[in-house]
C-alpha cells in the first residue's frame, strides 16, 4: 500500500489525533468556534496533505492555504493559531508513520509529508505578511519583524 493510500485510510483517526493535539494549544479564535468546527477543518487539511502526497505535489495545499489564511487573516486570527493547526496535523501524521510505515521508506515518508506541510506553512506565512504589509494588521507585528526579533 501507498503513502496517500494509507493515509487516506487513516484520515478519521488522524483527523482525532490532530484535534486532540490541537486541543492543547489552546488556541483563542479556534477555541470559540468550538470542537467541531476544528475536527471540520483539521479534516480538511489532513485531505490536502494527503492529496499532495498522492499527487507528489503541494500545488493543491498551497491553493488552499492561500484562501484560508486571507479569511482568517481578515477574521483577526493571529498567524500562531493557523500555525498550531498546522502543527496538529503534523504530530498526527508523524505519530501514524512512525507506527505504520516501513523503517526503510520512513524517512522518505517523514520527508514527503514535511515537505507538503512545511509548503502550506510557508505560504501562510508568506500571505499573512503579504496582508500585512498593506495595511495595519494586529496580527502580526511587522515592526518586530524587521527588527530582528
Amino acid at each position: 500500500m501507498d503513502l496517500a493510500q494509507r493515509l487516506g485510510e487513516h484520515a478519521e483517526q488522524l483527523r482525532e489525533d490532530a484535534v486532540a493535539h490541537h486541543r492543547l494549544a489552546h488556541e483563542g479564535h479556534y477555541e470559540k468556534l468550538g470542537e467541531d468546527f476544528v475536527r471540520e477543518r483539521l479534516g480538511v487539511l489532513i485531505d490536502q496533505v494527503v492529496a499532495g502526497v498522492r499527487d507528489n505535489s503541494p500545488v493543491g495545499m498551497l491553493r488552499h492555504v492561500e484562501s484560508v489564511a486571507e479569511q482568517r487573516y481578515h477574521q483577526g486570527f493571529q498567524v500562531e493559531e493557523l500555525q498550531s493547526f498546522y502543527n496538529a496535523v503534523e504530530e498526527a501524521i508523524w505519530g501514524d508513520l512512525v507506527a505504520y510505515e516501513p523503517r526503510e521508506t520512513l524517512a522518505a515518508a517523514l520527508a514527503t509529508v514535511g515537505g507538503i506541510i512545511g509548503a502550506g506553512k510557508d505560504r501562510m506565512a508568506q500571505v499573512y505578511v503579504e496582508l500585512a504589509s498593506r495595511h495595519h494588521a494586529p496580527a502580526i507585528d511587522v515592526d518586530q519583524l524587521f527588527a530582528g526579533v
